[in-house]
């Protein structure tokens, strides 16, 4: 990923400032080139390129398709990179599901 995928963070954290609600963005959805659906961590203003406010959920890092949609419960997840800064699966409803379920697990 070059850093064209990461141009949203700036405007994202100025977003948060100007409305009173900083840190409150936890992750952005958007489809990628081959239409899957991504979710991608929101990491924490001025930290380092690994910090993230809320990573995905930690069972599920580093694996993929059949092992990973066992173990999430999600029939059609793809992949969560082995830091939990980002996943795919087939549709909006899965990566709001994978949200909903690294937040249940981190809180």
């Amino acid at each position: 990923m070059g850093d064209a995928h990461f141009a949203w963070k700036g405007p994202l954290f100025d977003y948060e400032e100007e409305n009173g609600c900083p840190g409150q963005i936890k992750y952005v959805f958007f489809t990628d080139s081959n239409g899957m659906w991504r979710i991608q961590t929101v990491g924490v203003r001025g930290g380092d390129s690994f910090s993230q406010r809320v990573p995905l959920h930690a069972d599920w890092r580093g694996l993929r398709a059949d092992e990973l949609a066992a173990k999430s419960g999600i029939a059609d997840i793809k992949f969560v990179h082995a830091s939990g800064f980002i996943g795919g699966a087939g549709s909006l409803e899965s990566v709001l599901l994978m949200a909903q379920l690294s937040i249940e697990a981190t809180y």
